[in-house]
Order: C-alpha cells, then sequence, then structure tokens
C-alpha cells in the first residue's frame, strides 16, 4: 500500500532534489484546469506537501488529492446544493463572501477541505500550506475511523475523504483508484529522475 512507502522513498531520494522532482512530476499531470502549471508553480505545493506528510499519508498521495479536488488551484470552492456537491464554482470564489442565499458548507482550496459553514475558513484554507496542512488531518482522522479495513484503510479514508460516510457505505467511487494510481505516477516519476542522476545505479524500493 502507497501508505507505508514514505520512510523507504525518503531514504532513496535525495533531500535536496526531492521538491524539485514532485514539482516536475506534478508539472506534467494533464489536462490543467484552470490554467497551465509548469514546475515554478508547481514547487509550493511540493514543498507545502512534504512538509505535513506523514508514515501513512506521503506527499505524493496529497499531491494526487490535490489534483483531483482543484487542479492545484487555490480558489477552488464548492458547495452542498441539494445534498449534491457543486464544484468549479465561478468568480466569487475569489471573493471576500459568498453570494447571497448561498450558505454551505463549503469546500475550500486546492484540498477541497471542508469549512463547514464559515467563509472565513474558507478564505483561511486557500492557503496552500494551510490546505495541505488540514488535508493530511482529515485523511488521518479517517484512516483512524477505517482502522477495522486492516489492508482496505486507505481505500476507506480516501472514500470518505472524498465523499464522506456515504461513499463508504457505498464503496462504488472509482475516487480512490485514481487517487492512489496518480499517487503512484507521481512516485514513480521522481524516482525515474533519482535513477537518471546516479546513472548505471539501480534504484528500487
Amino acid at each position: 500500500m502507497l501508505g507505508l512507502m514514505p520512510l523507504i522513498v525518503v531514504a532513496l531520494l535525495d533531500g535536496l532534489n526531492r521538491p524539485g522532482d514532485l514539482a516536475n512530476a506534478i508539472a506534467e499531470l494533464k489536462p490543467w484546469a484552470p490554467k497551465y502549471m509548469g514546475h515554478d508553480e508547481a514547487l509550493p505545493h511540493a514543498y507545502a506537501a512534504i512538509a505535513v506528510e506523514t508514515k501513512e499519508i506521503p506527499a505524493e498521495l496529497l499531491l494526487s488529492i490535490a489534483y483531483s479536488e482543484s487542479r492545484y488551484d487555490p480558489n477552488a470552492t464548492s458547495y452542498l446544493l441539494h445534498g449534491k456537491r457543486v464544484s468549479n464554482v465561478p468568480r466569487w470564489a475569489r471573493a471576500a463572501k459568498p453570494p447571497k442565499g448561498v450558505t454551505g458548507p463549503y469546500f475550500c482550496g486546492v484540498t477541497q477541505v471542508a469549512a463547514k459553514l464559515s467563509w472565513e475558513r474558507c478564505q483561511e484554507v486557500r492557503d496552500i500550506d494551510t490546505a495541505y496542512r488540514v488535508a493530511v488531518g482529515e485523511v488521518a482522522a479517517w484512516l483512524k475511523m477505517c482502522r477495522t479495513h486492516k489492508k482496505d484503510r486507505m481505500r476507506c479514508a480516501l472514500f470518505g475523504y472524498g465523499g464522506g460516510f456515504p461513499a463508504i457505505e457505498r464503496a462504488t467511487s472509482t475516487y480512490p483508484a485514481r487517487v492512489m494510481k496518480r499517487a503512484r505516477r507521481i512516485l514513480n516519476k521522481t524516482l525515474e529522475a533519482r535513477k537518471n542522476r546516479l546513472g548505471s545505479r539501480k534504484v528500487t524500493i
């Protein structure tokens, strides 16, 4: 499971080069919305994810979540309307307050963490560092609630992160598989970059 890899990965990757490698890896993820992201735009996300990663929740997973949730747009905002989540909300995503009649709960920032009913909290998690830090806490909380799932804990936690308890009960969403597949893709690209720097020395995990 991806969540068990970080300590091994960290030992393999250069501390100084890892942020750059991660930035390059996520800059190659396509398509981009709402704008193209290059290495320089991706680098703050790499640093933020590395700063808060844990043994079970590596930076690669957090960066994959951010791609799924917002395509790395810090102003991304969504809310519940008639029980369904409405995303890619318009111009008011950058506004100081939501439009009249929209009361939340809100999901905000690059990782679309829950801001509940607080528009102020929604604005706070538009900060990239805050968004990744809060996301780690949310995934960790779901992992704790999914402790009875054993080998499927991360899959269960991602169901919860992406859709709450109803998503866990249905277990039909492709969200966990997409997030984990993309996280492995990001990891493989960083390992490939490391291998290229080492020349003929083989990098394995």
